[in-house]
């Protein structure tokens, strides 16, 4: 995985952390892109959900699986 991807992604984890403590979308951004439209746009490129998506399976982890969209960090099957 080339570096530049490998960053995005330590970013999109700790959004997505952020977001399962309860911070909101904005303050989730905080932590690695410039706004929050940017964590939006990476979020949704990387691992296909937004971050009101991501908040809405994280609060609902029955409904996620292994390796479904809501694998936030990228530790399903098929990711290596």
């Amino acid at each position: 995985m080339p570096l530049a991807r490998w960053r995005i992604r330590l970013k999109l984890r700790r959004s997505a952390e952020a977001l399962g403590e309860g911070r909101s979308p904005a303050e989730a951004a905080a932590g690695g892109f410039a706004y929050q439209a940017h964590l939006t746009h990476r979020m949704r490129e990387m691992i296909g959900m937004t971050p009101a998506a991501v908040l809405r399976a994280l609060r609902e982890p029955s409904e996620s699986a292994a390796g479904a969209p809501g694998d936030v960090h990228g530790d399903g099957p098929g990711d290596g």
